[in-house]
């Protein structure tokens, strides 16, 4: 799996909790390894992954959502060298590295959550109160601006839609 080993996409912090992929879940990994976390990490900057691959155990310790996409082995949570917003806004204000995710959640000023781009997802952003939130076009634009301020600003999240990206609003 190139510049990550299985060990590494499967290490957990859940003590004494099997996290063991399967067949098809080892190929997801694959696929989110080959298709989005390699080009952004070339494109975007280096990251350390923090969490990708996630048994039910251990998606349950850690407060993992029912429907996530760690447990099929589509997602990461990833810790970029330079902060997690900046990472992010980079991603969000380039239609062709936005093509390589799925979804895309700001956790914290460290940690954003990608996925493969097998459905996608409006970006979103937790709030203080710990819910995830999407980002309106207005503060996506805002935080583009203030995040990746060299990037291009102006291309609206919703008229994204023309490229295949449909945003919804709700959780």
């Amino acid at each position: 799996m190139s510049r990550w080993t299985l060990d590494q996409l499967t290490t957990t912090q859940v003590p004494n909790t099997s996290n063991t992929p399967n067949a098809a879940q080892k190929a997801n990994l694959a696929k989110l390894v080959s298709g989005t976390l390699e080009p952004l990490y070339e494109k975007v900057g280096p990251f350390k992954i923090e969490s990708a691959f996630r048994s039910e155990p251990v998606n349950r310790a850690v407060g993992g959502g029912q429907y996530s996409n760690h447990l099929a082995g589509l997602a990461a949570d990833l810790a970029p060298a330079g902060g997690a917003k900046p990472f992010a806004a980079r991603i969000l204000a380039d239609p062709a590295l936005r093509a390589l995710c799925g979804e895309i959640i700001v956790n914290s000023d460290r940690i954003v959550h990608i996925s493969a781009p097998t459905k996608v997802y409006a970006p979103k952003y937790r709030s203080p109160s710990g819910s995830y939130v999407p980002f309106t076009n207005e503060e996506l634009q805002a935080f583009i601006k203030q995040y990746a301020p060299a990037a291009v600003v102006g291309v609206s999240a919703f008229a994204l839609i023309g490229l295949g990206y449909v945003f919804l609003k709700g959780g």
